[in-house]
């Protein structure tokens, strides 16, 4: 081929080939410009999936103008004798290529790449077209550093019918989604997920999913079964691993509904990174690989200890991950290995002070309870008694009371405490007239006690009507009528509980979830009350044994540095009782260490790891 012409085009030389087809670097004859053309091969030439993949490709693209998608020039149709696109030529390497000889770049960088083609997909998509074949081999680079999304030969149209080949996947299996996978629709979605694929290997290194052949690939795409990024990379930023685990969610409605969304995050990121022009950081990086890297962090170090000074007093648990963070890209770094060490202490100290005050406060609370008991007691009728005019000594009872047998006794303080109280502070006696009092039984109100209703409360109506209750909760709880338990609101779904007249304590009892209590009052005969309500997680607890100073993340989140003083809370937004928790340890020089654990709201889980040394290291 090499020196022919196709049409109007002269071959130059051959850069490169795939299953569908080979590309050649080509001259335009009439503007005279290098081009790339991409020939399809002559076999595939028969075959009516390939030529409409070929021809879909073409048409797709062509509707596609991004500075970050390569651009199409012009396309052969499908009646001529060969098949063929022509587009600019991009003279650089693909991401792979760049990535196969280098160490994992800051996230930071990451961030900065990763926003140019979610820029060019957000396009895409907005086109009502989805990739479903991203890959660092599809992103190239040009020698400018300008970032080029390629290769839409298997996209699809929205709106479209979809094309597929019978007995098939199409796409590369270590950046597939787990929907495209299982062979169901997918939209836009899809290319995120495949995204947060191609960022993460940047990140880290390694690929988030890969295994021993294309079956086992597929397999740990499918259960998502990927380590914490910040687990193989300690230097990821918090945020950035929050990011990639959400586009790494098996359940679609669990990513980011829209790449726009995506942008807004990796925008965020850069800014609060104190980066203003990231194009400009993916231009540096790609015009000195070499050494920019390096500069780059050096700038995000000074950045991260210009953060966590600030926020030592005001946010001391933000300092203490801005410090990890820089003993993770210098270990050797002192000041931040002090700083955080009495981080730590004050953290401990802080812990064992609230447990003192509230030991403080109970026996506080006990103390003025005593004191009110005695103060009460004190004060009682009793130990005040009435003197006539005459001085003698009188007291007077309520009717429905038998006066005792001895009137002298009523003169008696009823405890030694309530006595010695009246002598520090005597009452000033005041004359009193001698006037008898005719004190008439006061009028008690009788009914009948019914269950679940107490009879001492003042505020219960009186009567003997009843209404219902209704109980509604997500999730399930037992139901407790006065202390009572009459039901359980999931298998007593549509049962209506009676109630008598008058004020009642309602519980709601889930031992996952925080206890709820209320009160009701029925005042009126067929009184419906109805309860609703969404009951909150108990947090879990995580008691995690270590002692190698070791940080711990769950779920890829920074969570503190082994000793722990307490167990960590671990909450989660779904409304289940269990659920599986990524725990990973890592320290320098040592091998990572991730455990996946299925914890319980409410309950503590108790686990040991250690760390064992790397090969080789000091």
């Amino acid at each position: 081929m090499i020196g022919q012409r196709v049409e109007k085009y002269t071959i130059r030389e051959e850069i490169g080939q795939g299953g569908m087809a080979v590309v050649y670097r080509a001259e335009d004859s009439v503007l005279k410009r290098d081009v790339a053309i991409k020939i399809l091969h002559p076999h595939l030439m028969r075959q009516e999936a390939a030529v409409e993949r070929f021809r879909r490709e073409a048409v797709t693209v062509a509707r596609l103008q991004h500075p970050n998608i390569i651009e199409i020039y012009d396309y052969s149709g499908e009646n001529s004798a060969q098949l063929f696109i022509v587009t600019e030529l991009i003279d650089g390497v693909t991401l792979a290529e760049f990535m196969a000889s280098r160490d994992p770049l800051p996230c930071e960088l990451v961030a900065c790449l990763g926003l140019e083609l979610c820029q060019a997909l957000d396009h895409a998509h907005k086109q009502g077209i989805v990739h479903r074949d991203l890959k660092p081999e599809n992103v190239m680079i040009r020698r400018d550093g300008k970032v080029k999304l390629m290769d839409f030969g298997i996209a699809r149209a929205l709106e479209g019918a979809s094309m597929t080949m019978t007995g098939s996947i199409l796409g590369s299996p270590a950046f597939m989604s787990p929907e495209h996978i299982a062979g169901k629709d997918v939209d836009a979605r899809s290319d995120l997920f495949s995204l947060g694929s191609i960022l993460y290997y940047m990140a880290t290194g390694v690929l988030p999913f890969s295994g021993r052949n294309p079956a086992e690939t597929l397999k740990k795409v499918s259960e998502s079964r990927v380590a914490p990024a910040q687990a193989v990379n300690p230097t990821i930023s918090n945020r950035f691993g929050r990011i990639l685990d959400r586009l790494l969610q098996v359940d679609p409605t669990q990513r980011y509904a829209s790449a726009s969304d995506l942008c807004c995050d990796l925008e965020e990121l850069t800014r609060q990174s104190g980066i203003v022009r990231p194009a400009e950081e993916v231009h540096h990086l790609f015009a000195d690989p070499d050494h920019y890297p390096a500069v780059f962090i050096t700038r995000i170090m000074a950045d991260l200890e210009k953060q966590a000074e600030a926020s030592l007093r005001k946010a001391p648990a933000l300092a203490m991950q801005l410090y990890n963070r820089l003993l993770a890209f210098d270990p050797e770094n002192t000041l931040a290995q002090r700083q955080l060490d009495r981080l730590l202490s004050r953290q401990r100290w802080r812990t064992r002070g609230s447990r003192a005050l509230i030991a403080t406060v109970l026996l506080a609370g006990l103390a003025v309870t005593v004191w009110l008991l005695f103060h009460r007691l004190a004060d009682m009728p009793s130990s005040a008694p009435e003197t006539d005019n005459e001085g003698k000594v009188s007291a007077s009872f309520p009717s429905d009371s038998p006066a005792p047998e001895d009137p002298s006794a009523a003169a008696i303080d009823p405890t030694p405490a309530a006595r010695n109280l009246a002598q520090r502070t005597p009452p000033k006696p005041k004359p009193v007239v001698s006037k008898r009092i005719d004190r008439k039984p006061a009028t008690v109100v009788k009914r009948e006690d019914k269950p679940g209703l107490p009879s001492t409360s003042p505020e219960a109506p009186v009567g003997d009507f009843t209404g219902t209750l209704k109980v509604v909760t997500s999730p399930w709880a037992d139901i407790y009528v006065d202390d009572r338990k009459v039901g359980n609101s999931q298998l007593d779904a549509n049962k209506r509980y009676e109630l008598s007249a008058g004020q009642h304590r309602i519980r709601l009892i889930n031992p996952a979830c925080e206890p709820v209590t209320e009160t009701v009052t029925v005042e009126r005969a067929g009184q419906m009350v109805e309860i609703r309500r969404r009951l909150s997680l108990r947090p879990a607890l995580l008691d995690l044994k270590n002692s190698q100073s070791a940080m711990v993340f769950i779920d890829g989140e920074f969570r503190g540095r082994t000793p722990l003083a307490a167990p960590l809370t671990v909450r989660w937004e779904e409304q289940v009782s269990s659920r599986r928790v990524m725990v990973s340890l890592t320290k320098a020089g040592f091998q990572p260490v991730n455990q996946t654990l299925t914890m319980t709201a409410g309950n503590t889980t108790q686990v040991e790891l250690e760390l064992t040394p790397q090969e080789g290291a000091p």
